[in-house]
């Protein structure tokens, strides 16, 4: 609740007024637009019902009294005498003379009648056990049966059973032709013809299954493209209205559906009148609300613009009012405050920021690097006359250290000229421990060219000497100096076999500012100039050595224009 508060009380004024309008006005009309809806949708869908339950009948019923026809037509043929003695005789193979006659003229015309008076028949056959030749579709071994899926369910006990498959209806059922003899009545009525009397009544987006004990055995659908096809076996799809009824006493179930979206087709007209009541009710309130208050609240909001500017710096300001009211004396008020302060930063901060500019550039021209360099020339000159290579090569790379280390004002150079800057002072730092540790440099050729901030390297090269190998007392100390570039990004490393430092030490260099221009210095400098996601990493196990990895993107220096 605190949280909704907090975003109304963060909305502007404007915003506030027309929610208040909307929540007081067009929310209940939408509210009873929608209840409309909703009692109208459901009056069509219960109509709906009410029709698919009407044709679910008809065809229950239709398709009711076509089986109990085939059900008349089963039991006169399974208790047909004449027939039954046809099946004794061809069972116990007696003479083939007399089973012909009783063919042609018992078996031949039963058969025949029936399809004379059942039109849709398209088949008669009886599965007798020990027949010796089959009798054309009419007498067919039982042998055949057994491998008929149906047979378990049959031969468990005497009732007629219908099935479905494959687009074939049939029913088949168990008869004694004497109390040693069983013999298996097959029943198929054309199935198109016995199926279309319910299909080709279907109404319009409409679809047709039977199951049998929950299991799809037929389908048929009169849907337009623009509904996807249900999967009929699916009962708990609620994009589709269903209606189910028994069929008989048998055990299969007649469905029918219809999707939801083309039930309440009739309801679209209801629906888009509704919405263009309601759409041309609200776009007018809202043209009211918006310029009813833009009116009352366009002096806060040129207000609120103006203070956005002095947030942002800016002090020049141009709002007056001579409105007495609150919201007139509040921007009188703020106009007065903002030209103080505009004084005070003039006659303070600016003159504290010329004060420290005046101070650099005089530390500036108290490091002249023109006269630096022709003294560390005129000492090398004399050196080389006095016959003293050791001070020549002192002074010569002093003076390679500092043209890089200043590097004409500029805070980028290239990886090759910080690589010179450091070699220089490597130099220098060797001479100066009369070559007691060995120093490696191996930089990738592909980083020459690429940008790095100024003197980087240096700080942490010196650590590396006066807080590392400079404690050493069992071990010459070494220092490594590696240059990779992996994914657009450069890792400088600098490895020594020094003493070690633990993960206190190191957690506190990388967040603590040093007098001099330490590791802080560097790991600031990256992430204010690369960002956060680059900076320095340090390792480091005591007694073994620490690696310290200078991470920055991959960026080729652009030299600057003199």
């Amino acid at each position: 609740m605190n949280k909704i508060k907090q975003m109304f009380n963060d909305l502007t004024l404007q915003k506030k007024l027309i929610l208040s309008y909307i929540l007081l006005g067009i929310a209940p009309l939408l509210v009873m637009g929608f209840l409309g809806y909703r009692q109208i949708s459901n009056l069509i869908i219960e109509q709906e019902y009410e029709n698919m339950e009407s044709f679910l009948i008809q065809a229950k019923l239709t398709l009711e009294n076509e089986i109990n026809i085939y059900d008349n037509l089963s039991n006169y043929l399974a208790f047909n005498n004449d027939i039954k003695s046809v099946i004794e005789l061809s069972a116990n193979n007696e003479d083939k003379y007399d089973i012909y006659t009783k063919y042609r003229d018992i078996l031949d015309p039963t058969v025949s009648s029936m399809s004379y008076f059942h039109s849709d028949l398209d088949q008669i056959t009886y599965y007798i056990p020990n027949i010796a030749v089959d009798y054309d579709d009419t007498l067919v071994n039982f042998d055949q049966a057994k491998e008929q899926s149906w047979y378990d369910e049959v031969m468990a006990d005497s009732n007629i059973h219908w099935f479905i498959a494959n687009e074939r209806i049939f029913s088949i059922r168990k008869v004694y032709i004497n109390p040693n003899l069983m013999a298996i009545l097959f029943i198929e009525p054309k199935f198109e013809n016995l199926i279309a009397t319910l299909t080709s009544a279907l109404p319009e987006n409409c679809a047709l299954a039977i199951d049998s004990y929950g299991t799809l055995v037929y389908s048929y659908n009169s849907f337009d493209d623009i509904y996807p096809v249900a999967d009929l076996s699916d009962v708990d799809n609620s994009n589709y209205l269903k209606k189910t009824e028994m069929i008989g006493n048998s055990e299969w179930n007649l469905n029918i559906y219809r999707p939801a979206k083309s039930a309440v087709t009739n309801l679209i007209p209801i629906i888009l009148s509704i919405l263009t009541t309601v759409a041309i009710i609200a776009l007018a309130t809202l043209l009211a609300l918006y310029f009813i208050s833009k009116y009352i609240v366009h002096r806060v909001h040129n207000l609120a613009l103006e203070m956005k500017k002095v947030e942002d710096g800016n002090f020049d300001i141009d709002l007056e009012s001579r409105d007495q009211d609150e919201i007139g004396q509040l921007i009188r008020g703020f106009s007065q405050m903002t030209q103080r302060i505009n004084k005070l930063i003039n006659d303070l901060y600016i003159s504290k920021l010329h004060q420290k500019e005046y101070e650099l550039k005089a530390l500036q021209q108290q490091i002249n690097p023109h006269f630096l360099y022709n003294t560390l020339s005129m000492i090398n000159f004399k050196a080389i006359q006095s016959n003293n290579p050791d001070i020549s090569r002192i002074t010569l790379s002093l003076s390679s250290f500092y043209r890089t280390a200043l590097n004409q004002g500029d805070n980028v150079c290239s990886i090759a000229s910080e690589i010179g800057n450091i070699k220089a002072y490597i130099d220098l730092q060797l001479m100066m421990h009369d070559y007691d540790f060995d120093a490696v440099i191996e930089i990738d050729d592909n980083l020459n060219d690429c940008e790095t901030l100024n003197l980087i390297l240096q700080p942490l090269i010196e650590n590396a000497i006066n807080h590392g190998i400079d404690l050493l007392k069992d071990r010459r100390g070494s220092i490594r100096v590696l240059g990779t570039i992996s994914a657009e990004t450069v890792y400088l490393i600098i490895e020594d076999n020094g003493v070690g430092m633990s993960q206190d030490t190191i957690d506190s260099i990388l967040i603590t500012s040093s007098k001099g221009y330490g590791v802080f210095n560097v790991q600031e400098r990256i992430k204010l100039f690369y960002g956060k996601d680059y900076g320095i990493h340090i390792e480091s196990i005591i007694d073994h050595g620490t690696i310290v990895t200078v991470i920055f993107p991959a960026k080729k220096y652009q030299r600057k224009q003199q």
